[in-house]
């Protein structure tokens, strides 16, 4: 006992300004995947995706294991389509085959991982394989759509109230203008279950002049949404598309250019009420500017005239209507080089051959827009991560939440014994960059791109390293 409490007492670090707790590791070498759950009234569930094993554990506040439980479906071999946490309960949505004919149910369990319902929401008889659904949740966790694309031109929706545990709708969209594997860009659900697609045509440099996006809205059943927004001229970059429940208005925000889609030259946008949405529309398209360029460059300002391989990370809605528009540089450069190898390990005389994949996430670029479209300010973030061939886990940041400041936390650099910092920054573009704390000799490395936020003060980050899973739990104070 006395062993287990120096433990602890190592491991959770008290800094000036906030906590850091770490629970012990975990084996997932033979893991398919890993979700956080999140904090589940007093305790904090991760689940694990074992293909044919599916494994809750529960930690309590100071990360300490609860308990762990295998959870037991109908069938060895089950389909989850998603896991719904809730302020109390989480719930598995899961589905699987009998003869010809699909069962889709759900299951509700308590922070215990004790289940306390379970019911069927529908079944599909299908005479070849079942529909691979793909799903999308609202902001308030209340409802969540499953789709999928069949035939390339019928789209089947069912959206389901996680409340209730019931099919609010059900309907088969048909769309023969579209290629929808090819075309489909984003998608997003309101609160009040409004299911938003968004589509684009012709975004390529030999047919920009008739560069189109095309948003298609449907509601209980019924299409309630078709407009086609010109984006004539010009190439897109990247975008993202989300629903403002607070005014109901659809928001889309991109990069573009004229000629490269490496490139952004512009940013557009797009933010209206839906009812007040027409047939036919545009977007609004805003140079970046030399001078912005420069800066985002610093000493190699000279070489560019636009910024290159930046993406959209998210799009932050704001209270007042207008939103933010979060990009950074992200690169993938992948080398193949070829090495003689002709010995004990190669039976033949063709060099063998070797390939690398480099990973860069750099610089962040935030511009705030208002209600009304105007820019109320843009902003550089300056930072320069590089890794290689672990797929860019361990790089990009986090971006915590709070009513009055925005935080993006991130890895120093790329490697065992790291520094994690912070921009904190303000409602009008003031930030002030920090050091949060040190994985030095604490065995972590630490993704940020798969944190969630639980608290107005608390994040919880998965830490892998070796095939190793630790969870950290990193608190601020309330006053920040």
């Amino acid at each position: 006992m006395m062993l287990r409490i120096l433990l602890l007492i190592v491991i959770v670090l008290p800094l000036s300004a906030q906590k850091v707790t770490v629970a012990d590791e975990i084996n997932i070498r033979n893991d398919y995947s890993y979700d956080l759950l999140g904090k589940i009234s007093e305790n904090l569930i991760l689940y694990r995706d074992k293909r044919n094993e599916h494994i809750i554990t529960v930690y309590d506040q100071n990360l300490r294991k609860k308990r762990e439980k295998e959870l037991e479906f109908e069938k060895r071999r089950v389909n989850v389509h998603y896991v719904a946490a809730g302020d109390t309960t989480f719930k598995f949505v899961y589905s699987y085959r009998e003869k010809d004919t699909t069962y889709y149910k759900v299951r509700d369990y308590d922070a215990l991982a004790v289940m306390t319902d379970s019911l069927t929401l529908f079944k599909s008889t299908d005479k070849g394989l079942p529909k691979r659904y793909r799903n999308v949740t609202s902001e308030d966790k209340s409802k969540t759509a499953l789709f999928s694309f069949e035939k390339n031109e019928i789209v089947n929706i069912v959206v389901i109230d996680n409340h209730k545990n019931e099919v609010v709708y059900g309907m088969e969209l048909i769309l023969k203008n579209f290629d929808l594997r090819d075309d489909f860009r984003r998608i997003c659900l309101s609160n009040q279950g409004v299911l938003v697609f968004l589509f684009e045509n012709d975004n390529s440099r030999f047919s920009r002049d008739d560069h189109t996006m095309t948003l298609i809205g449907a509601y209980d059943g019924e299409l309630i949404l078709e407009s086609i927004i010109s984006a004539r001229g010009f190439l897109t970059a990247d975008l993202e598309m989300e629903f403002n429940n607070r005014n109901n208005h659809i928001v889309i925000g991109g990069l573009s250019s004229e000629k490269d889609k490496d490139r952004a030259e512009n940013y557009f946008y797009f933010n209206k009420q839906i009812n007040a949405i027409a047939g036919v529309e545009e977007l609004t398209s805003v140079p970046l500017g030399a001078k912005f360029i420069a800066e985002v460059y610093g000493k190699d300002k000279g070489k560019y005239k636009s910024l290159r391989d930046y993406r959209i990370q998210d799009l932050v809605l704001r209270a007042d209507g207008g939103f933010l528009l979060v990009t950074e540089m992200e690169k993938v450069y992948t080398r193949r080089t070829q090495f003689n190898n002709v010995g004990r390990n190669n039976n033949n005389l063709n060099p063998g051959i070797r390939g690398w994949t480099d990973h860069y996430n750099e610089d962040i670029v935030i511009i705030a827009l208002n209600p009304d479209g105007s820019e109320h300010w843009r902003e550089v973030f300056f930072k320069k991560q590089f890794s290689q061939d672990d797929g860019g886990a361990f790089s990009s940041f986090f971006l915590f939440k709070t009513p009055s400041r925005l935080k993006m936390i991130y890895n120093d650099e790329i490697k065992n014994n790291n520094t994690v910092s912070e921009y904190i920054l303000n409602p009008i573009g003031k930030h002030e960059r920090n050091s949060l704390l040190s994985t030095e000799y604490q065995n972590l490395r630490l993704r940020f791109r798969d944190a969630i936020q639980i608290s107005n003060h608390e994040i919880l980050v998965p830490s892998e390293k070796s095939y190793k899973l630790r969870l950290v739990k990193v608190n601020y104070s309330p006053s920040l």
